[in-house]
């Protein structure tokens, strides 16, 4: 095992050669704007705050009048909202702004819109009107608050945007470890195609989200005769979840609604069925995993993933008035009746 070879204490030397292999230039789509799924994932990882209580700050916003309503998945963007979008930048790029403005609806129909701002301000400038009195809002506004509008307000712009320009190079490396044993350990060799230079800034005048980095030139490094330096550290072979990467999983598995993301995670860690490490990852408690292990064994068919989309299909068919919700509480309540759950939840029909 090579965990038991490439130690700290046994690490001579670390021989890195580097490869380039060509320069291409590519476009870079901006962002949708948010859906509930996206805005609780995005913001929770980059503020480092829980999902519920994203949740709660993007409640509030809405209360207010600040943000249009945020339980949605859809990235629609009404006429009203390109309009926002269009007078922020004309006022924000003056003369310039109709290279940097490029409306998009990002789809048709439907009751719900994106999670957007309700007015062409962005944070900085709310602070101001906020402080002035012109804009007025029920109860005092926290930073947290406002760095969860400057991310929703970024992003809702950027969409609005044209894309980016940018230069890309794939870059091999391939690394010798040698051992104070004078053992040669020769890596898989991993490529990486990086963005080292901005060519259009596009959306991302906006954003900033597209990161430069610096390449070095090809040749062969070593941390006995350069300023090449190395860490060894044991790494997870399947990482974590964390509350970010939980509600993404959950969207694209089909499991919860927007309204429910939050609360799901919320009711796992107030149960204690997980712990939030210091750095967000979750750990299943023993009470979590018998819980999981009781419930799969003796009602798998209730609790599956499969079975949650399911259901939720069958909901969302019952919102659109394509089934009869009488008909699917008999299905349910036949199903629990078979499954002898009726008397454990103290429940009659």
């Amino acid at each position: 095992d090579l965990r038991d070879i490439i130690t700290p204490n046994n690490v001579r030397d670390v021989r890195v050669s580097v490869k380039s292999y060509g320069v291409v230039e590519e476009q870079v789509s901006p962002p949708p704007p948010y859906t509930t799924d996206a805005a609780l994932s995005d913001i929770s990882s980059t503020l480092r705050i829980p999902a519920s209580q994203v949740m709660k700050i993007l409640q509030e916003l809405f209360e207010f009048g600040l943000i249009t309503y945020h339980r949605t998945d859809s990235v629609r963007v009404s006429d009203v909202g390109i309009r926002v979008a269009r007078d922020y930048l004309s006022e924000k790029l003056g003369d310039s702004w109709t290279k940097f403005f490029e409306g998009r609806t990002w789809g048709v129909g439907g009751a719900h819109e994106c999670i957007r701002p309700t007015r062409p301000v962005d944070a900085e400038m709310l602070r101001e009107l906020i402080s002035e009195g012109i804009i007025e809002v029920p109860k005092k506004l926290h930073n947290t608050h406002f760095r969860v509008y400057d991310m929703i307000f970024r992003r809702f712009i950027a969409s609005q945007m044209p894309k980016a320009v940018v230069k890309k190079r794939v870059t091999e490396f391939s690394v010798e470890v040698i051992t104070k044993d004078s053992r040669h350990i020769n890596l898989p060799p991993v490529s990486k195609e990086v963005v080292f230079e901005v060519v259009s800034e596009g959306f991302d005048k906006i954003l900033k989200s597209l990161r430069i980095h610096q390449i070095p030139e090809e040749g062969l490094y070593s941390s006995e005769s350069s300023s090449l330096k190395h860490d060894i550290k044991a790494v997870y072979e399947v990482p974590l979840h964390t509350q970010a990467s939980v509600i993404r999983t959950m969207k694209e598995r089909g499991i919860g609604r927007p309204s429910t993301y939050a609360k799901i995670i919320e009711t796992i860690l107030k149960r204690k069925y997980a712990y939030s490490k210091k750095r967000g990852e979750l750990i299943p408690s023993l009470l979590g995993i018998e819980v999981y292990n009781y419930l799969t064994e003796r009602y798998a068919g209730l609790v599956s993933e499969e079975r949650t989309r399911v259901l939720e299909s069958r909901m969302s068919r019952v919102e659109s008035d394509d089934a009869l919700y009488n008909d699917l509480l008999k299905e349910l309540y036949e199903e629990l009746r078979t499954n002898e759950l009726l008397g454990v939840i103290g429940y009659e029909l």
